[in-house]
Parts: structure tokens; sequence; C-alpha cells
């Protein structure tokens, strides 16, 4: 194997042999040193065989010592490869040029990806990341990720957790935010239990305190629901008040509202079958557009756009190829009816007033309308009511100046 691969690194032929002592041939070319490999009878008179470049050069002498004719069929190995693309070293060499330039570059970081925020802006995370050392154009051998990790989480007290994976030029961080949990106080701070929004109480438990509601009383946010401020029922002039740690839930009908305009038609998009597409090169953070106008050739269109990246070895370059596609579509109207068109904006509607309700908000009862804007347009209104947990504990300190003791007894409604 060693041998063969020596012969095409030095180059070797497929030579054809006509002659009536091709016996003595091949005897004469092995007692002079000539390597033959894959001798092949064709005739009685002719036989094809392999040997080096350098071994045919010797058979001039040999081939007329025995009457024979010799005829390079096929020539291989390195130096015929070099010679066949001899006129094109210059695009080789560039093209080794550019791996290699490709190769270096992908040694440093172009595109760093932000998952797992919601609340914490990516602007803010990629500032404090850049301040400690990654960005875009950083080595990659430089970045150490748990030091990276420790000094990120000091500077931001919003996130619990950090990480960062650097994939060929390809920075990805991943992060977990905080949970804000409810504050709660102490058990040895005296606290009232207040209402964290409007709503007419439903039932009540208050485990430690004065409850200071009834079932059916309409309370406003702020309002005092269960009292900290203790004082005796039969002499609560002359005895002095005792302050606890007041506990309990107060359950209340609570009611949202949304509203949204909507026309009286639904749009439908078409497309027509034509297409265009708009090319841009990504290439180590910049962007190199292959395009003279980046606008849509088309009035109404739809848009998808695509990113292909070049990886070698399993890590990204720093090169990608953007596409964005138009699909030129014709439009049209169907008519809708009120009523399809609330129930076309519920969705959209009872997600918004999701995102408003308390934790463990129940719902109770819902009310879709519409209100006429113009002949063509409605106002679609929605009222959701909830039954929810509105009691927040509250420092007594806070609210001594303007919440007088409670006189009732604890207990559970």
């Amino acid at each position: 194997m060693l041998i063969r691969i020596l012969y095409f690194l030095r180059g070797y032929v497929q030579v054809i042999v006509r002659s009536h002592f091709i016996e003595r041939f091949i005897n004469i070319c092995i007692r002079r040193d000539i390597y033959l490999w894959d001798i092949r009878r064709r005739s009685a008179s002719e036989a094809d065989m392999k040997m080096s470049m350098r071994s045919f050069h010797k058979l001039r002498p040999i081939a007329k010592k025995t009457r024979s004719r010799v005829h390079i069929k096929r020539k291989y190995g390195l130096p015929m490869v070099l010679h066949r693309y001899k006129k094109r070293y210059f695009f080789f060499a560039g093209l080794a040029l550019a791996v290699c330039f490709v190769l270096v570059m992908s040694q440093f970081v172009w595109s760093i990806e932000v998952v797992g925020n919601e609340t914490v802006s990516t602007e803010e995370i990629l500032q404090v990341l850049d301040g400690l050392g990654l960005h875009k154009g950083t080595f990659r051998g430089s970045v150490d990720a748990r030091d990276l990790k420790n000094n990120a989480l000091l500077e931001l007290d919003q996130l619990s957790w950090l990480w960062v994976d650097i994939k060929g030029s390809r920075a990805t961080v991943s992060v977990s935010e905080k949970r804000a949990a409810p504050e709660i106080l102490d058990q040895s701070t005296p606290c009232d239990i207040v209402a964290s929004k409007a709503g007419v109480i439903k039932s009540f438990n208050a485990t430690a305190g004065k409850s200071a509601v009834e079932v059916g009383q309409t309370v406003l946010e702020g309002q005092l629901l269960i009292s900290g401020v203790v004082t005796s029922d039969l002499m609560p002039e002359s005895t002095p008040a005792r302050y606890t740690h007041a506990a309990g839930e107060v359950y209340a009908r609570t009611w949202y509202e949304q509203s949204v305009q909507r026309p009286l038609t639904k749009e439908i998009r078409t497309p027509t079958g034509r297409t265009a597409s708009k090319h841009t090169l990504l290439a180590f953070g910049g962007a190199l557009p292959l395009h003279f106008n980046a606008d849509s050739p088309y009035e109404n269109y739809d848009a998808v756009e695509t990113t292909h990246d070049l990886v070698l070895f399993g890590h990204y370059t720093g090169l990608s190829w953007k596409t964005r596609t138009y699909t030129e579509v014709t439009l049209s109207y169907e008519p809708l009816t009120p009523e399809q068109a609330m129930e076309a904006a519920r969705p959209e509607l009872e997600a918004a007033i999701a995102s408003q309700a308390g934790e463990g908000a129940v719902v109770a009862a819902s009310d879709l309308r519409y209100t006429p804007i113009d002949e063509s347009n409605i106002l679609i209104t929605l009222t959701m009511e909830y039954t929810e947990q509105i009691g927040v504990q509250k420092p007594i300190d806070t609210i001594l100046q303007t919440q007088p003791p409670a006189q009732e007894e604890s207990g559970a409604q």
C-alpha cells in the first residue's frame, strides 16, 4: 500500500506492450529492478501493465532488445493532476487563501444570540457582555465562559442564571430570569391585609387579625380587608390595641374590559404565482446586499426571509446567505356579519384580559358585544368576570394614620 501511495505521488502509467516475446520483456524488466503491477494478458502477443513514470523512460533498450512496441494507455498520479490544472494555479491558490481566511475568521465571534429573556431586554444583556469582553470580533479563545457568567450575573440582578455557549463564530447566551415572588412579611411584623384591586367580596377567611369587610361589600384598591390592629370587644377604649401579623384569604368578584375596532370584511390574499428574491451576504458581523433596491417589486405581497449559515466541521464560520422572497398576491374582501367579526376578535381580547387578571383567577362569566362605528366598522367589547384572591399584606406603620382599628371579630364567610 505504501508503495502504491508513493507511486501516486510520483506519478505512474498504464502501458500496452505488443510483442511475440512478452514473457522475456517482463523478465528483463524484473532483472533491471523495474517494478510492474496489474499485469494482464490481453492476447498471445499483447498485455497491459502499470509502472512508474521513471521506469517507463527506461523501457527503450528493453523494447528494442525484445522487438516490442510500448504505448501509454493512461497516466495516473499527482503530477498529472497538477499538469492538467497548471493554468488554474491562481484559481486554486485563491481558493486555498479564501479557505484559510474563513478558517482564521471563524476563530472570532461574529454572531451573538440571546435566548430565554422576557422582561430584561436583549440590548441590556449585550451591553453588559460587551463591557465584560464579549462582542462581535472577540477572539473565541479569550472568552472564559465561567468568569463571564459570574461577572454578568453580578451586574444583571434580574437574572438567576446565564451561560455562554460558543460554536464556531456564533455565541448563544442562554439566560433565566428571576421570578418576582410576592412580598411576604416576616411573621413577627405587624401587617394588615388590603385589597390589591377593586371588586365585590365573595368569601373570606381571616386566620389572624380581624375582618374589616363583609360578603357582598364593594371594595376599592388599597382598602382594608383584614386588620392587624386588634382591640378588646368589651372595653375597646380603655384597652390598648394589640398589633398582630394579619393573615387570611379574601376572594372577590372582579371585572375586566377590553375593546378593539374591526372592519366588517375579511381580507383574502391569493398568490399570483409570481415571486422575486433579494439576496444578502452576511460576513463577519456585516451585511453586503447583492441587490440595488431592497423594496418589493410588487404592490401587494407576502415576504418570507430565510438564512443559511456556512458551516465547516460542525461550526459556524461567520458567513451566511440571507434570502428574502416576495410573493405577489391579489387582495379580495369577503363580507362579515357582526357576529363573525366578534368571534374572530374574541381570542385576542381574551388573551389581553387574561394578562391583567391575577394568578389563579377563575373565569366566572363573559359578555361579548359590539357598537357600530359606521357602515363598515364596529367596536367590539369583551367584559369578563373573574373570581380571584385580592388580599395582599401591607405593614401597619404605613397606614396607621388612615385606617382606624377594626371592631369586628375574626371569622370565615
